[in-house]
């Protein structure tokens, strides 16, 4: 009977040592891809801004980066003061008053396409162990 007392204490021992392991492994990784996603959101803002078409420069320099939430739920929105035009450089339209056709300016997409795989290989990284 008292060895089997031992035996329960050491598997309660060894759980709990595993769970706090655990939690911090936890807050390690979430803290990590906390910081590579602002990196890389910064990055994507530095890319926005020289990849924009440039007319007047109010467009390119509207460039606004906001995070919300904190600890492991949070979000990350990068977006532009002017909206209106986003849609329009970046799918193109019809100028009504001539009909003309303006081309799309591509520059969103790319960045964005990039900057998501690029992420993805950063948190296999960080939940692998490289970093």
């Amino acid at each position: 009977m008292n060895l089997q007392r031992g035996r329960l204490r050491l598997a309660d021992n060894f759980a709990d040592e595993l769970m706090k392991y655990l939690s911090e492994y936890t807050n390690e990784v979430s803290e990590q891809i906390s910081s590579a996603a602002d990196r890389l959101s910064k990055q994507a803002r530095k890319e926005l801004k020289s990849a924009s078409p440039v007319r007047t420069g109010k467009y390119s320099k509207s460039w606004r980066l906001k995070r919300f939430g904190g600890g492991r739920r949070f979000r990350i929105v990068l977006y532009n003061n002017e909206y209106r035009l986003t849609h329009l450089l970046e799918n193109g339209f019809t100028h009504k008053p001539d009909m003309a056709k303006i081309k799309a300016r591509q520059h969103i997409d790319p960045v964005q396409e990039r900057l998501n795989s690029e992420f993805e290989k950063e948190c296999e990284k960080i939940i692998k162990g490289g970093i």
